[in-house]
């Protein structure tokens, strides 16, 4: 029969959702990224010689059920290197259970930069067939699971039931569907990107494509559209238009500065909900099958920042797009898109694990697991109502992702140890 269904609370730190998990026994836990972009589960060593102390650390000696493997693999990150050694033991992740043969990586040493505490990750990425590839959902039994959250938290649930819109998904290594298009403004007006103008080499299947991840903070495309979706965003919103732009790269500059401006115009009637909503087609290899909206609660983010005055310390918000740079074109699905938080924080997302393989989009409220026991997570401070963001400070590049969002590009080469 169908196994039986179950919610995992998701905690937003503000850069990244995590999720308990259990290794071992007796069991050890770890709060980890729950990330739909990587495979494996990561979980710091405490034989760990580069790791913080303070963090919780697998001991290996402390588990009956352990099984340490003589190789590892060394994991290059977009923010660096890990180098891990494999191990078999007991994982559990809410009330799935089971027996991961060689999946355990676990941290040796790591090289990374530009991320703050890391407690490891759990790759609920797409299902591998090779048999190095001990990844946890399908090691579990996990047929299809969803991820979304909110303000306060979010959920992670295995074994949803089916959805019936979701579509047939076209990654090879990652979790993949095709865009058809980007608007701004509206689902009705021209696509400023991935339009049939992107089909430009043969054998080409879609015109661009997305990488649903919720391992990345932001919204990651080329920069040669980022520009014209700045600019197009700029021509759909009156208070943008108003100001003098002619070319799209005036226009996006003013985007941007009439958004890092916020606290001049929020308490205006309309408030955050004048900036105009990004409109996604997805769909398989032949057309748009939905039209997704990201609103602005999505995908712009805010920094208190200190305004020391004469007479009284005072602070005021700084807005930012959660969107960044990455160029990442393939021969057969033109530009790819790396389409991070804002998507799970605006729709509940469907990862369907049974072939062929689907990704899904759901509008139903993310409730947490239990009517809301997600909700009582502890907001950090950096956690932002606008929809998340990294708050943690103002000079970080606009391109900062997480660690696990680095991951596209992650070569994993075995290594004895």
């Amino acid at each position: 029969g169908r196994e039986q269904s179950s919610c995992a609370p998701l905690i937003f730190t503000g850069e990244a959702l995590t999720v308990q998990v259990r290794v071992g026994s007796p069991a050890q836990y770890f709060d980890v990224i729950a990330d739909t972009g990587s495979d494996d589960l990561v979980i710091p060593s405490c034989r760990c010689w580069t790791c913080q102390i303070f963090e919780p650390c697998f001991d290996a000696s402390k588990s009956s059920t352990v099984s340490l493997a003589d190789w590892g693999f060394l994991l290059s990150y977009g923010s660096g290197d890990i180098e891990t050694r494999a191990a078999t033991d007991i994982v559990g992740l809410s009330n799935v259970t089971t027996m991961l043969k060689d999946g355990v990586m676990l941290i040796q040493a790591l090289q990374l930069e530009d991320v703050g505490p890391f407690d490891g990750l759990v790759g609920l990425g797409l299902p591998k067939n090779s048999p190095l590839e001990s990844q946890f959902l399908p090691t579990a039994g996990v047929q299809r699971f969803s991820v979304c959250y909110h303000d306060t938290g979010g959920a992670l649930e295995l074994n949803v039931p089916v959805l019936s819109t979701a579509m047939e998904q076209m990654g090879t290594y990652h979790w993949g569907l095709g865009l058809w298009g980007i608007s701004a403004g509206s689902s009705e007006v021209p696509v400023f990107a991935c339009g049939a103008d992107a089909m430009t080499s043969e054998g080409q299947r879609t015109p661009c494509g997305a990488i649903p991840d919720s391992g990345t903070t932001y919204l990651m495309g080329p920069m040669s559209q980022i520009l014209v979706m700045y600019a197009s965003l700029c021509d759909a919103w009156e208070r943008c238009a108003a100001m003098e732009g002619k070319t799209d790269a005036e226009k996006a500059v003013n985007f941007q500065t009439m958004v890092s401006f916020c606290d001049e115009w929020l308490e205006d009637d309309e408030g955050l909900e004048e900036i105009p909503s990004l409109f996604w087609r997805f769909g398989s290899s032949n057309e748009t099958a939905q039209t997704i909206e990201l609103t602005p609660w999505s995908y712009i983010a805010y920094l208190e920042v200190d305004v020391r005055g004469q007479d009284k310390h005072a602070t005021h918000k700084v807005c930012y797009p959660m969107i960044g740079e990455f160029e990442y074109p393939t021969t057969y699905n033109g530009y790819v898109w790396i389409v991070g938080l804002p998507l799970f924080y605006q729709y509940k997302v469907y990862f369907d694990q049974t072939v062929p393989m689907k990704i899904g989009f759901s509008e139903e409220p993310c409730g947490g697991c239990q009517d809301g026991a997600a909700k009582t997570a502890l907001l950090t401070e950096q956690a932002v109502p606008l929809g998340g963001g990294d708050g943690k400070n103002i000079t970080g590049s606009p391109s900062r992702r997480t660690l696990a969002g680095g991951i596209r590009h992650a070569t994993r080469r075995k290594i004895m140890t």
